[in-house]
C-alpha cells in the first residue's frame, strides 16, 4: 500500500525538499501552501519522480478550511504521516505585515495555532485507526535564547515541549510523534539573514536526515552534529555564562550588519 505523506509549507525550502524526498520513494503526498505558483513546481517536479500529488493552497491560521481539507483528504485515503512545517521567519513577516509587533503576534498565530489546526483534525482519526505519525516543526533555536531572536525562540521552544508531551500522550494510541529542530538550513528564508550561519546545511541534507529519523521514530530530529554539540555544551553552563555568551554573539552579529 502506497504510503501517505500530508506536508505544510510545502511550496519551498525544507517542505519542498521533504516533498521531492517523499517522492522518490512513490508516495501519495498531500501538499499544503500559500504560493500558487511555488506549489505548481513542486507539484509537477514530484510526479515527474513517480509520486501521486494533490495540492491545497490554504493559510494555516485558517482553521475551519484547513479543518475540512485535511478530514476530507484523510477519508479520501488516510494519511500516514502528517509534517507540520509551515512557519516564516519574523524577517519574513515583517514584510507582510505593517509593523514589528504584528509581525510578531502573526508568528504566535502562525507557528503555534498553525500548528495545532494542522495536526488536531488528524489525531482523533488516527486513534481511531491506532496508527499515525506526526512531525512537528521546531528549531535548535528552541534550546538557546538570543536576543534579537526572542520570539522566534520562544515559539519553537513551545512546539519542543509541546511535542514531547503529545508524544507521551499519544503512545498508547500507537501513534508516533516527532519533534525537529534543524540548526541553520540553507533556504529562501535563511537567505535573507544577514550574519554567519556556521555548520549551514543544504535543504536536500536536512530532508534527508529529518525523513531517517522519522523512519525510525526518533523522539528528537536534531542536526547537525557539530551545532548540536555545541548547544549542548551551552546548556550545561550557568545561566550568568549563557547570558554573556548571548549578548557577545548579539553584538558582535550587530556590529557585522554595520
Amino acid at each position: 500500500m502506497t504510503y501517505k505523506v500530508c506536508i505544510t509549507g510545502a511550496s519551498s525550502g525544507i517542505g519542498e525538499a521533504l516533498a521531492y524526498y517523499y517522492a522518490q520513494k512513490s508516495a501519495d503526498l498531500t501538499l499544503i501552501a500559500r504560493n500558487t505558483e511555488r506549489l505548481n513546481q513542486v507539484k509537477s517536479h514530484c510526479e515527474k519522480l513517480g509520486a501521486t500529488v494533490t495540492t491545497a493552497l490554504i493559510d494555516i491560521r485558517d482553521h475551519q478550511q484547513l479543518n475540512d481539507f485535511l478530514v476530507h483528504n484523510d477519508q479520501q485515503k488516510p494519511i500516514d504521516l502528517i509534517i507540520a512545517n509551515a512557519g516564516p521567519s519574523l524577517k519574513q513577516l515583517s514584510n507582510e505585515t505593517a509593523d514589528y509587533y504584528s509581525a510578531q503576534r502573526a508568528m504566535v498565530d502562525i507557528h503555534i495555532n498553525g500548528t495545532f489546526n494542522s495536526i488536531y483534525p488528524l489525531i482523533q482519526r488516527m486513534q481511531q485507526r491506532q496508527s499515525g505519525q506526526i512531525a512537528i516543526m521546531s528549531s535548535m533555536n528552541a534550546k538557546i535564547f538570543l536576543p534579537g531572536r526572542s520570539i522566534y525562540g520562544a515559539v519553537k521552544a513551545a512546539l519542543l515541549h509541546f511535542s514531547l508531551a503529545l508524544r507521551q500522550q499519544l503512545r498508547n494510541d500507537h501513534i508516533k510523534v516527532n519533534v525537529i529542530c534543524p540548526g541553520w538550513v540553507k533556504t529562501p528564508r535563511t537567505d535573507l539573514n544577514q550574519f554567519s550561519m556556521p555548520f549551514k546545511v543544504t535543504a536536500v541534507t536536512a530532508a534527508k536526515t529529518i525523513g531517517k529519523g522519522l523512519n525510525k521514530n526518533k523522539a528528537v530530529i536534531q542536526f547537525p552534529w557539530q551545532l548540536t554539540t555545541v548547544i549542548r555544551l551551552y546548556n550545561i553552563l550557568p545561566l550568568t555564562i549563557q547570558e554573556w555568551v548571548s549578548h557577545t554573539l548579539y553584538f558582535a552579529k550587530s556590529k557585522d550588519n554595520d
